[in-house]
């Protein structure tokens, strides 16, 4: 029999897990290219942004995630809330974003779209 790997032995992953993973984490690593890319795209056609304060936006929200991700996740793995304290918060929620999608629905009804330019 093939002596297994460390991470086989303790993990208990076989080959076909470690190619499932890495092909979900190649087709997440293309989408977030593709959306990066058609971004950059709008934020310099639409909003007429230079390509410097662009990328440097990018670098920043980077650099946060480096900072923010592990903070929220240990406080994720820490905080022990007990059965139904966030209930509360979620109500909160809930009616907040009901208000908000209707009232912005409500609206939208009463907005023609912008007319379109004629060719020359």
């Amino acid at each position: 029999m093939a002596e297994k790997s460390y991470i086989a032995r303790t993990s208990g992953l076989k080959a076909k897990d470690y190619i499932g993973y890495a092909m979900v984490d190649a087709a997440g690593c293309l989408v977030f290219s593709l959306v990066t890319t058609l971004l950059q795209k709008y934020y310099t056609d639409i909003f007429h942004l230079s390509p410097l304060f662009i990328m440097l936006m990018f670098i920043f929200a980077r650099v946060w995630d480096v900072i923010n991700d592990p903070i929220m996740g240990r406080i994720c793995d820490t905080v022990q809330p007990g059965r139904g304290s966030c209930m509360w918060r979620r109500r909160w929620l809930s009616r907040r974003s009901s208000c908000l999608s209707s009232g912005s629905a409500w609206a939208r009804r009463g907005m023609r779209p912008p007319p379109a330019s004629t060719p020359r």
